[in-house]
């Protein structure tokens, strides 16, 4: 069991300030631990493995997949350079299309990539600019997809494909809002909230819904009408949670939650709530890994303050 400095006494959400209702998430604290409330934890990213593939166009690197952090996207990102020469520069792209801060250097060791993973590359000849090469991340813990049949008046067929980063748990509402002989649209409302993420146009083919997931309706014999609605309901296994170690290498390194209420998991992985973001906490109230360096302590607070987590004296 990992050894943990704690503070005598601690109460189950002392160390709150302030939360918002979206603040909390429910996760599983992994087997092992006996932790108190208020503990700084970080997210294993479990099952999951890193690739990079070989530089297409002029380039020819080494290129070494490192650890992966709390903000790893499972998908293909893209690294493109910008600068050429032997000591190139490359940036990155996530699977949902977004442009990262960190670039990478060639020759210039291991680089954290906006908390997504590390990544190094060795020289062995020059790269130009507009050389590429991905970076996959895989995991056989994945999100669970699947489309209901239609409820109204056509009958093609749905299908439900790969999730991207940005799906979420629950049912996603899909609504015919033009009908069209042989064709139409659908509009795709996200859970919780009702906003509309994108559209999908029948018999189009696979069409990615704004990185949440991909759909493909087929036209039937009847044609849909308008107010036609089918289900995508997505079930995304809960992220587990141990206490945050700054020098681990499996996601746990990455300050990025707090525990909600005292969890004794020392026989077997248990559900908890967690803090996860838009929070305000007494840093006197939590409760660190034995041993942690005011440096390391300072690197997981700004962690936290990435995640709108904001500590107070």
């Amino acid at each position: 069991m990992a050894a943990i400095t704690s503070i005598e006494g601690n109460h189950n959400l002392e160390f709150v300030l302030n939360i918002e209702e979206n603040s909390v998430d429910e996760g599983i604290i992994a087997s092992g631990q006996n932790l108190v409330s208020g503990t700084v934890l970080g997210k294993i990213v479990a099952n999951t493995t890193a690739t990079a593939s070989t530089v297409t166009g002029t380039g020819v690197l080494t290129i070494t997949a490192g650890a992966l952090g709390a903000n790893a996207i499972v998908g293909t990102y893209r690294a493109t350079c910008i600068t050429a020469g032997a000591t190139a520069v490359y940036e990155f792209e996530t699977p949902t299309g977004v442009q990262l801060r960190q670039d990478m250097t060639v020759g210039a060791g291991s680089t954290d990539i906006d908390g997504h993973f590390t990544v190094g590359a060795v020289n062995g000849t020059n790269s130009v600019v507009g050389d590429f090469f991905t970076f996959t991340i895989a995991s056989s813990t994945v999100s669970t997809i699947s489309a209901s049949a239609v409820v109204g008046t056509g009958n093609g067929v749905i299908t439900a494909g790969a999730g991207g980063g940005l799906a979420l748990d629950g049912a996603y509402c899909v609504v015919c809002t033009t009908a069209a002989l042989n064709a139409g649209i659908f509009t795709v409302y996200q859970p919780l909230t009702n906003e509309v993420i994108g559209t999908v146009t029948v018999s189009a083919g696979a069409t990615s819904v704004a990185g949440h997931f991909t759909l493909t309706i087929a036209d039937g014999a009847a044609d849909f009408v308008v107010g036609d609605r089918f289900v995508v309901t997505v079930s995304i296994p809960k992220p587990t949670y141990i206490l945050h170690n700054p020098a681990a290498v499996d996601g746990s390194q990455n300050a990025i939650a707090v525990l909600c209420h005292a969890v004794d998991a020392t026989s077997g992985a248990l559900h908890s709530d967690v803090i996860a973001r838009n929070a305000l906490i007494y840093d006197s109230k939590l409760t660190w890994k034995s041993g942690i360096t005011a440096a390391q302590k300072l690197a997981a607070l700004a962690s936290l303050e990435s995640k709108l987590i904001t500590v107070r004296t």
